[in-house]
């Protein structure tokens, strides 16, 4: 009785499966690939902008997505807020991003800011979008950036660079380690040559024979000196 209970579920439990199936299909056929809006805000402290030199992302900032599609007559508008990394993000609906290609008719605007001392909206609105990734069918472009200023640049802007780099390297330097540094080995890079072989020892020079010695040379014996001649006789007559 049990057995042919079972049985008796079969064909039902079969026609089930196979019309879910079939929702399931046309429910995905139904959901074409959809677009999605990205963007970020940060502050632009020293108005230097397309520069991230001292630039801030902030969170918290309202955004205002703005489509139309003159073909449908449908529009679309939804504001939204950044993220802790100043990102915001707005999927747009099937009869907007249908066309995944490209957007077109859709704009971006600053509302407010989160930051009280960078409230001054730099690049308001912008309309132009290109394709950043695609990801289970989801098509996300990417509207760019979007920045806040200050009023009044702060005194940091007007540093040298010069002295922005010191200071920054006397900073850095609590952070640099002070561990030794790692020795050297200075171990001689050829191997040792062998030690020289021991000459052989000379043998002792021969006596030579003594030399005769040679006789005194013999002194010349010197001449007689003659004698002083006498006085010879003058003719001088005496008185």
């Amino acid at each position: 009785m049990g057995f042919y209970y079972m049985i008796s579920w079969i064909p039902f439990l079969a026609l089930s499966h196979i019309c879910f199936s079939a929702a399931y299909d046309s429910t995905n056929q139904n959901h074409p690939p959809s677009a999605m809006i990205v963007g970020t805000v940060y502050c632009d402290t020293c108005f230097h902008q397309n520069s991230s030199r001292n630039y801030q992302l902030i969170s918290g900032a309202s955004v205002m997505v703005d489509c139309s599609n003159q073909a449908t007559k449908t529009s679309f508008r939804k504001a939204v807020k950044t993220d802790k990394d100043g990102v915001f993000r707005v999927q747009l609906p099937s009869e907007i991003g249908k066309h995944v290609k490209k957007i077109k008719g859709c704009s971006v605007k600053l509302l407010s800011s989160n930051e009280p001392f960078c409230a001054v909206a730099a690049s308001a609105t912008s309309s132009s979008f290109h394709l950043k990734s695609t990801t289970n069918k989801i098509h996300v472009f990417s509207s760019g950036f979007f920045t806040f200023r200050p009023l009044n640049q702060p005194e940091l802007c007007y540093q040298r660079p010069s002295v922005e780099g010191s200071s920054n390297f006397e900073a850095s330097k609590d952070t640099i380690p002070s561990s030794p540094l790692p020795s050297v080995n200075i171990s001689p890079l050829l191997p040792l040559l062998p030690p020289l072989p021991t000459l052989p020892t000379l043998p002792p020079l021969p006596n030579l024979p003594n030399i005769p010695q040679l006789p005194p040379p013999a002194t010349p014996s010197n001449p007689l000196i003659p004698g002083i001649p006498k006085q010879f006789p003058t003719n001088e007559t005496k008185p």
